[in-house]
């Protein structure tokens, strides 16, 4: 029953997570003037500061991945989820998920 629930969690916070994705793709191929065949979710972060950041990274084509940092707002403010920065051109072996702010990447290790 254990990895049925876990598979279950696993799930629905990836389908929000691609949601919210996909939600930033027109800002991000607007931003860096790239078209993305592919735009899928496949590995997040989050943490809650005053609303929730995500670090989500995205399959954009088959061997090259795009790690955006997206914040959604508190449900009271009533704003719309705002992309704050991104990193194109990573390959998924090689660069894990971290967050990013300014060019300065850190770790960060948060487990749900």
């Amino acid at each position: 029953l254990l990895p049925f629930l876990l598979d279950l969690l696993t799930f629905f916070f990836l389908t929000e997570t691609q949601a919210i994705a996909s939600c930033m793709k027109p800002l991000l191929e607007e931003q860096g003037k790239n078209k993305f065949a592919t735009f899928k979710a496949v590995e997040y972060r989050s943490q809650v500061v005053m609303g929730r950041k995500y670090c989500i990274k995205v399959q954009a084509d088959d061997d090259e991945f795009v790690h955006i940092r997206v914040f959604e707002s508190l449900p009271q403010e009533n704003k719309p989820l705002a992309l704050s920065n991104y990193q194109t051109h990573k390959i998924n072996k090689i660069n894990d998920l971290n967050y990013f702010q300014r060019g300065f990447i850190f770790s960060l290790n948060i487990y749900f």
